[in-house]
């Protein structure tokens, strides 16, 4: 054994820690697919139902940024007196309960877009919607969720 071991071997570790701080950048998901995005928000939000900026704080890894900025803007409107405010559950659940079960479904993906079939289920109901994702820099991040034929997350956070 040379004098050399001692440097090789933590030149070795240091490549092994460099490595895993790349492919752990700030909040990326270990696994950059449409479905595990999907799935890891779609976890997080019946893990902690509710909207507020700090919910939406949590969850901000898997957003686009336009999406996430828009959210917030949206949130920190103020709600008149006296009135209800707009936005009453969960953003991505689409409800104020959370699911008994969710089922992640076919999954259609073009070179920089993708959509994700979800199902969300309750007691007595049972709720489709489809959830968008674009590739920003090699990194999948949500930039919509169409709950049915007239309503998405953007619409309703314009």
């Amino acid at each position: 054994m040379s004098n050399s071991t001692p440097s090789l071997v933590r030149y070795l570790i240091l490549l092994f820690i460099a490595g895993l701080s790349v492919s752990l950048k700030a909040g990326e998901p270990l696994k950059n697919t449409p479905e595990s995005v999907t799935k890891a928000l779609y976890h997080s939000a019946a893990s902690d139902i509710g909207t507020s900026p700090k919910a939406i704080e949590s969850q901000r890894k898997w957003l686009t940024a336009d999406l996430y900025s828009r959210i917030l803007r949206k949130l920190r409107q103020p709600t008149p007196a006296g009135d209800a405010p707009e936005i009453e559950g969960d953003l991505f659940l689409d409800a104020q309960e959370m699911p008994t079960k969710m089922e992640f479904g076919k999954t259609t993906q073009s070179q920089q877009t993708a959509d994700v079939e979800v199902v969300l289920f309750w007691s007595s109901e049972r709720r489709a919607c489809t959830v968008k994702l674009k590739q920003i820099d090699g990194i999948w991040r949500i930039d919509d969720v169409i709950y049915d034929k007239h309503r998405s997350l953007r619409k309703l956070v314009q």
